[in-house]
């Protein structure tokens, strides 16, 4: 994490879906997070607090 607690490129991510399964992964410039409900571009992520929800492109939590 950066100095103001936000994710950066490099930082290690661990995803909960709504069934509390987890996914972890390291975000990488161009990266993507693929899903059967959706994708998230790992730039989605960056600047985002640690705790924070986020949508896939399909509209799922």
């Amino acid at each position: 994490m950066s100095e103001n607690n936000t994710f950066q490129f490099g930082d290690s991510v661990i995803l909960f879906d709504r069934r509390e399964r987890q996914y972890m992964f390291v975000l990488e410039k161009d990266g993507s997070f693929e899903s059967h409900i959706g994708n998230l571009d790992h730039e989605d992520f960056c600047g985002l607090e640690e705790g924070t929800w986020v949508r896939t492109r399909t509209g799922h939590w």
